[in-house]
């Protein structure tokens, strides 16, 4: 798909979801009993799940949330001492991935339908493959996905994303002096190819992926010329088309 299809797609879902047969509404999702503040971080693809926290249930900090599509809030994670936050949810809901701050550091968390919870899992989850059998994050060498099978090494920092079946990973690196990341570069990553750079768009040395499509034909994030990322701009990246700025208000 060329640019200029890309912003015509883009322009008729923008209509579509405008459209005055679209009425807004609001729905609070509640807390879990004793609880006085709710978030909301994510939604499964078949929109049956949210994921969440909740807070003022007794704990050091706030409990991972699940809310079904009835609205009915679970209470998932199971540590006594921490503060937890879901990063990803697969997408029947079935599987939901985070991390967590511990009295020991930091550590990853898995909940699923059949599991339970499971935590110190690396050092932190961020992303999980539709049918929740692959979650990817960090330890302490770098990008990792963990499978029945066990853990792979991606390279890179952070396996941020990944595609529906698991197979394609999208691993960021940040590096720099004292004071801050000064270099950010993003690939994608697969068990035979390894690790592909993406590049940077022209005149910004430094990218930083936030997302991967389910297919992984696309990635979105920001970049910026700048230190830290000050002043950057939102992406969108194709294999086909290459990056494209998506501006700024």
């Amino acid at each position: 798909m060329n640019n200029a299809s890309r912003f015509a797609l883009l322009i008729l879902i923008a209509t579509l979801w405008n459209s005055p047969s679209q009425a807004d509404s609001f729905a609070g999702l509640g807390f879990l009993a004793g609880g006085g503040e709710s978030r909301a971080y994510g939604i499964s693809a078949d929109g049956g799940t949210i994921i969440g926290t909740s807070d003022g249930v007794g704990l050091n900090g706030s409990d991972v949330v699940r809310w079904d599509a009835a609205g009915v809030a679970t209470r998932v994670s199971q540590s006594t001492f921490s503060w937890p936050a879901p990063s990803a949810v697969s997408a029947n809901g079935s599987t939901i991935v985070g991390s967590e701050i511990l009295n020991s550091g930091l550590g990853g968390f898995v909940w699923s339908d059949a599991g339970g919870y499971q935590n110190r899992i690396g050092w932190g989850l961020s992303a999980v493959s539709a049918d929740g059998s692959a979650y990817g994050g960090y330890d302490g060498n770098g990008g990792v996905i963990f499978t029945s099978t066990g853990a792979i090494s991606t390279g890179g920092n952070n396996v941020a994303g990944l595609t529906a079946d698991g197979a394609t990973a999208l691993v960021t690196e940040q590096w720099g002096a004292v004071g801050g990341y000064t270099f950010h570069d993003t690939y994608t990553w697969t068990k035979s190819g390894g690790l592909t750079s993406i590049g940077h768009r022209a005149g910004m040395g430094k990218t930083l992926g936030t997302a991967i499509s389910a297919d992984g034909s696309t990635i979105v994030g920001r970049d910026s010329s700048e230190n830290y990322l000050r002043n950057g701009e939102a992406f969108l990246w194709t294999a086909d088309d290459g990056f494209i700025g998506l501006g700024r208000l």
